[in-house]
C-alpha cells in the first residue's frame, strides 16, 4: 500500500543512523559540566520574574554595596510558587534584551513543571527531542534533493555527528530550535518549489516564519532568500497565482510576528551588542567583513572534516571522468538539482548576512544552516562520483568511520566552560565570606553565578577599602580569611586592575597576602589573609 512504512534494509539504515547520532548527543549531554555565560543569562531570563538580569532583583537595579545572597540566585535561576507559568513574565524580560522569547517560553514551561531545579537536563532535553526531529526533516529534505535514503542516510550521519551539530545541542539557548524551524521551512517551501500544491502547506509556512522570527532574527536570513528565489522562479515560469499565494501567506506570518512583538523595531536599531547598530559598524569595516565572511566559511567546513575528505576523494575518483560526469549532470538536471541551486544560494547569501549582522564571527550563529551545508555536501560528492560506485562506497564506509571517531573523540562547544578546578577551588573556600569587586557589570556576575551560589551571601562592592565593605567585614568571621572576586574584563566588565586592588588591599586592611586561586574569562578569584 501506498505510504505505508515497511521495516526493509535502508529503513534499518536510517534507524540505526539516527540511533547512533543521539547515543552520541546523550553521552556529551551527560559529560556537560557547566554552563556558559550565555546559558546562565537563558535561565535568568526565562525564569526570574520582571528581572531579566541579576542587577535587576535590586530595586534600583544596582548590586553594588548590596547582599546577593544564595537565595537570591536561586530565585533568579529558578521556578516556584506561584512564579510557575507566568509566561508574561518571559514576554518582558526578552523586551528588555535584544532576543524574541519563544526558546524562553519554551525552558519556563519546562522549568515550570521541574520547579526549584536548576538543572541542565530541562534544557538540553528540548534539545535533544528538537535534534531529532531536526535530523528526521533532514533525510526527508535529503530525499527530495539526492532521490536516495543511503545517500539522505550518509548526510544525516555527517550532520548528526559533525562538531557543530552536536554543540548546537550542547547550547542551551534558542539555536537548536532555530535550526528546527530552519528545517521546517526549508521541509515546507522546499515541497511547493518541486510542485506540491497540497494547501497545508501555505498555513505551514505562515506559522514557521512566526514562530522562526519569534525565537531568533537570523532566522530571516535563509528563510527571505529562498523565497525570493522561490518567487521570482513563480513569477518567470507565469505562475502569478502561486507566486502571489505564497507571498501573502509568508507576509501574514511576518504581520503576525509584528503584531506579537512590536518591540522588534526597538531591539534591531537598538545600542547593544547584536543590533542594526552592529551591522551599520559592519559594513563600514569591509576588511573585516570580508574576514568575518572567510572566518564563518572556514568554520563550517571544520565542523564536516570527515565529509571534507569524502568530497576530496570523490573529486580525485571522478577527475578521471570529469567531463562524462558534466555531461551526465547536464543532461539529467531536473527539478531535484534545480532545488537543491535554490537551497545553496540561499544559505550562501544567509551565512554573508550573518557575517554582517554578527558581533563575532562565532559558529552558533550559523548553526541553524549547517544541516543542509551536510545535505550540499553529499550532493556534491553524488555528482563528482557518479561513475565510480566501488570507490565511492570505500570511501563512505571511511566517512561513516571517521564520523563517529571524531564525534567521540572531538569535544564539541559548551561542554566545559569553566576548568573543573575552579569549582573544587570554590567549594573547598565555600565557608568564608566572599566579597566581589564589581562596578554594577551583569556579565561577570552571570558568568560566575554557578560559583557564587556555593556561598551563603556575596557582598558586591566597587570599592574594597570604603568604609561600607568594612563594616560589612566586621560582622563576618575573617579569622580563616575570604574569598575576592574581582571583575577583571575592560570589554565586558568593570576593568579592575586587580594588581592595584592587592596592593591598596595591602596597604589599607588587615590582609597581608592575597593568592590567586583561579581565574575564568572575566574575573579573578583571590584568597585574602
Amino acid at each position: 500500500m501506498r505510504g505505508k512504512w515497511k521495516l526493509n534494509t535502508e529503513n534499518k539504515m536510517i534507524l540505526a543512523v539516527l540511533f547512533l547520532v543521539m547515543a552520541v548527543s546523550f553521552f556529551w549531554c551527560v559529560k556537560k559540566s557547566d554552563m556558559f555565560i550565555d546559558e546562565i543569562c537563558t535561565y535568568g531570563l526565562a525564569n526570574s520574574y520582571y528581572a531579566p538580569f541579576i542587577n535587576d532583583i535590586s530595586e534600583d537595579a544596582d548590586l553594588v554595596d548590596k547582599v546577593l545572597t544564595q537565595e537570591d540566585i536561586k530565585e533568579y535561576l529558578t521556578v516556584s510558587g506561584e512564579d510557575a507559568f507566568k509566561f508574561n513574565s518571559v514576554y518582558y524580560n526578552q523586551t528588555q534584551d535584544t532576543q524574541p522569547p519563544l526558546h524562553y517560553l519554551l525552558l519556563h514551561f519546562g522549568c515550570s513543571i521541574f520547579q526549584e531545579s536548576y538543572s541542565k537536563w530541562i534544557g538540553l532535553s528540548i534539545n535533544l527531542i528538537l535534534y531529532l526531529i531536526t535530523n528526521i526533516l533532514l533525510y526527508k529534505i535529503s530525499i527530495m534533493i539526492l532521490g536516495s535514503r543511503k545517500l539522505s542516510a550518509l548526510a544525516v550521519l555527517i550532520y548528526g555527528l559533525s562538531y557543530g551539530g552536536l554543540s548546537t545541542v550542547l547550547m542551551i539557548r534558542m539555536y537548536m530550535l532555530l535550526t528546527f524551524l530552519t528545517m521546517c521551512f526549508a521541509y515546507a517551501a522546499l515541497k511547493l518549489y518541486q510542485g506540491d500544491k497540497n494547501k497545508w502547506y501555505y498555513p505551514a509556512i505562515t506559522l514557521i516564519l512566526f514562530c522562526g522570527m519569534f525565537t531568533q532574527y537570523f532566522f530571516v536570513w535563509f528563510a527571505f532568500f529562498f523565497s525570493a528565489i522561490y518567487f521570482l522562479r513563480e513569477l518567470k515560469s507565469g505562475r502569478w497565482k502561486d507566486a502571489m499565494i505564497y507571498a501573502l501567506f509568508a507576509f501574514l506570518g511576518i504581520g503576525i510576528f509584528y503584531g506579537t512583538y512590536p518591540c522588534v523595531i526597538d531591539q534591531l536599531f537598538a545600542d547593544k551588542l547584536v543590533s542594526g547598530k552592529t551591522a551599520v559598524e559592519n559594513v563600514m569595516d569591509i576588511p573585516g567583513m570580508l574576514l568575518s565572511i572567510y572566518s564563518f566559511f572556514m568554520q563550517m567546513a571544520a565542523s564536516y572534516k570527515a565529509a571534507c575528505f569524502l568530497l576530496v576523494a570523490a573529486v580525485a575518483a571522478g577527475m578521471f571522468k570529469l567531463r562524462e560526469n558534466i555531461n551526465l549532470y547536464i543532461t539529467k538536471f531536473d527539478i531535484k538539482d534545480s532545488s537543491c541551486i535554490a537551497l545553496i544560494a540561499a544559505v550562501i547569501f544567509s551565512v554573508l548576512f550573518t557575517a554582517v549582522v554578527s558581533p563575532v564571527t562565532a559558529l552558533r550563529y550559523i548553526y541553524n544552516i549547517l544541516p543542509l551545508a551536510a545535505l550540499f555536501f553529499v550532493y556534491f560528492i553524488k555528482l563528482v562520483s557518479v561513475n565510480q560506485k566501488k570507490y565511492f562506497g570505500i570511501a563512505t564506509a571511511i566517512c561513516g568511520i571517521l564520523c563517529v571517531g571524531r564525534s567521540l573523540y572531538t569535544e564539541p562547544e559548551y561542554v566545559e566552560n569553566v576548568p573543573k578546578e575552579n569549582y573544587d577551588i570554590v567549594e573547598a573556600y565555600s565557608d568564608l565570606p566572599c566579597v566581589y569587586l564589581n562596578a554594577n557589570e551583569k556579565a561577570s556576575l552571570t558568568q560566575d553565578m554557578l560559583q557564587l551560589i556555593e556561598f551563603k551571601e556575596v557582598y558586591i562592592t566597587n570599592n574594597f577599602v570604603s568604609e561600607k565593605t568594612k563594616n560589612y567585614l566586621e560582622k563576618m568571621d575573617t579569622s580563616e580569611g575570604i574569598i575576592l572576586y574581582i571583575d577583571v574584563s575592560e570589554e565586558w566588565g568593570s576593568g579592575f586592575d586587580s594588581e592595584k586592588i592587592c596592593n591598596e588591599i595591602a596597604e589599607n586592611t588587615e590582609f597581608e597576602t592575597c593568592e590567586l586561586l583561579c581565574s575564568f574569562s572575566f574575573s579573578e578569584t583571590y584568597l585574602l589573609r
